[in-house]
């Protein structure tokens, strides 16, 4: 059976315009006290996020990654099911870890809309895909990344930041790490195992 895929996609999307008239609609829902859909907390968010990136302009938007990966210095192994898996301690920064690799994917579809090539070398961890039609398009650009098959002997981590950012700032990010697992008989990687780790919105 070969192994399983994970899979990513950043989207940046350049000078986009909002619908004005959603203020007005959560401006309502708060004074009504709320609706069946959407409570006066949630519509207190939306308001808050369009006091400081007002929809009458255009603003960038991006929805993507920052991945951070590296090989696991003399691992211990834990069995989960009938798989196997690095026990990861909390680790910040990743001591444990050599030869790091760190990319924003974001920022990656942002050079490639305004026209430059990924600077990403090829290397073994990540697959990246995008379509060359889209450099210097400075339209919507989507970049697909892939964590790639690690060994047993040398076994990845990856901690993967997925984050939504208007203008550069980033309003809302979620972090996970994604363990390696493998066949206790074979030693042979079945797949990545996503482990949630930390969010923050704001």
């Amino acid at each position: 059976m070969p192994p399983e895929k994970y899979d990513y996609m950043s989207v940046f999307s350049p000078q986009e315009r909002w619908n004005g008239d959603d203020v007005d609609f959560y401006k309502d829902i708060v004074r009504r006290g709320g609706s069946r859909d959407v409570s006066v907390s949630e519509a207190r968010v939306h308001l808050q996020f369009y006091e400081i990136f007002d929809p009458r302009v255009p603003h960038d938007r991006t929805i993507a990654q920052v991945v951070k990966v590296g090989v696991l210095k003399d691992p211990k192994w834990s069995k989960s099911g009938r798989l196997i898996l690095p026990i990861i301690e909390p680790l910040d920064p990743p001591s444990a870890l050599e030869k790091q690799v760190e990319t924003d994917f974001g920022d990656m579809a942002r050079k490639i809309s305004e026209g430059s090539q990924p600077g990403v070398q090829p290397n073994d961890y990540f697959g990246v895909r995008y379509t060359p039609r889209d450099v210097g398009k400075r339209g919507i650009t989507m970049v697909r990344l892939t964590l790639l098959p690690c060994s047993y002997e040398h076994p990845f981590l990856f901690t993967v930041l997925h984050y939504f950012a208007v203008d550069g700032q980033r309003v809302s990010e979620n972090q996970a790490l994604h363990r390696p697992a493998f066949n206790p008989a074979t030693h042979q990687f079945v797949k990545y195992v996503r482990n949630a780790a930390s969010s923050r919105t704001g």
